[in-house]
């Protein structure tokens, strides 16, 4: 499931997560990630964290470059999932980051995670 952030984010606005979720289908496999110099309007920018609906003893995460496919593992401790896609946008890198993680940001505050 997607986690919620305030409006404008991730670029314009704040990146705490508001609590609510929503089933996610984007990730598709067909839908590019990241910034597509040749069409901008396929660019794909991301910087929001996911769950796990339900407890998983794992799960895995993949990234396809067309060449090469990247696995990130997880188990049920790290029942949450980062993805960020902008780093050519802001810094001229092409890249994909994949974090596991055992909360969500600001879980030392919320207490989820």
């Amino acid at each position: 499931a997607h986690i919620g952030m305030s409006p404008g984010a991730p670029r314009h606005g704040s990146l705490i997560p508001t609590g609510k979720s929503t089933l996610w289908r984007r990730f598709d496999g067909q839908t590019p990630l990241g910034h597509d110099k040749e069409n901008a309007s396929a660019a794909r920018y991301f910087d929001d964290e996911f769950k796990a609906l339900r407890p998983l003893l794992k799960h895995k995460a993949r990234i396809h470059d067309g060449q090469t496919t990247t696995v990130l593992w997880g188990c049920s401790r790290y029942p949450f999932l980062q993805v960020f896609s902008g780093a050519e946008e802001l810094w001229g890198e092409r890249s994909v980051v994949l974090e596991a993680m055992s909360g969500l940001a600001d879980a030392y505050n919320s207490g989820n995670g």
